[in-house]
């Protein structure tokens, strides 16, 4: 039964736009508020933490991995310079 088939009418979905400074301003002002928030403040602090620790452990890799290059040059020249 296709000739009693109506479509429906599209909906009419205008949203007006409208330029308000004193909304945009509240908007900043609350996004900014929202940004320093103290528990971001606390991430940023734990992870600046962690990567100072990342950086300290992988400094102290190499300088034991020098120490154990040098000590192996060592024992080398032991054995087959004085042996």
């Amino acid at each position: 039964m296709a000739f009693l088939y109506r479509p429906k009418p599209k909906k009419y979905d205008h949203k007006p736009i409208y330029y308000n400074p004193d909304e945009e301003k509240a908007k900043r002002w609350q996004e900014k508020k929202e940004s320093s928030d103290p528990t971001s403040d606390k991430l940023r602090r734990d992870i600046e933490r962690q990567w100072a620790l990342r950086q300290k452990k992988k400094k102290s890799g190499n300088i034991s991995l020098i120490v154990y290059i040098l000590l192996i040059l060592f024992l080398l020249y032991i054995i087959f310079i004085l042996g």
